[in-house]
């Protein structure tokens, strides 16, 4: 599992050059991502079939100490008889996106935590009108002993008279 060629922009995210991974294992370069590659590659050698969007994470030299996050496609590259001479990889850096999906979880969490907290009424619907979110006071001043899927949207816990004109006030 050495490095037969790798383009810069791989070597600069690795934090090596080129040249300094050349015939060098991920192990020796990589070995907290070798513990997840190698068993790919293994794999992609013994079977010969590609394995695509694997998340892959780890540290590298040029982020010390740093989680980073790797979308990565693996391919065998293949000789005429089939046998498997090389494994070839597209590698996507996600760690932006992780984090920022990392950041929304926990605002996420924060607003169910304040919405379940509060004295008030908490709900949120779709472009549907249907309920997507509803704090615990909304579901015990609404459900009234009716199960939460009897009443999927607003329109069901508002009089059928009162609905026009919630549905103009709050629009």
């Amino acid at each position: 599992y050495r490095y037969v060629q790798i383009n810069a922009a791989l070597a600069a995210i690795n934090g090596y050059s080129v040249e300094a991974h050349l015939e060098r294992s991920i192990s020796e370069l990589l070995p907290v991502n070798a513990r997840t590659v190698v068993p790919i590659l293994a794999k992609i050698f013994a079977t010969g079939q590609a394995l695509q969007n694997i998340e892959v994470r780890g540290e590298t030299p040029a982020d010390p100490g740093q989680q980073r996050y790797w979308l990565t496609s693996f391919f065998p590259v293949c000789a005429p008889d089939g046998a498997v001479l090389y494994v070839g990889a597209v590698v996507f850096d996600i760690t932006m996106r992780k984090e920022m999906e990392l950041s929304l979880r926990h605002s996420e969490e924060r607003f169910r935590t304040m919405a379940n907290v509060i004295p008030q009424l908490v709900w949120q619907e779709n472009q549907r009108g249907e309920v997507v979110f509803y704090n615990q006071r909304w579901h015990d001043f609404v459900a009234n002993g009716v199960p939460s899927s009897a009443f999927p949207s607003w329109q069901h816990v508002v009089h059928p008279a009162d609905r026009n004109e919630v549905a103009l006030r709050y629009a």
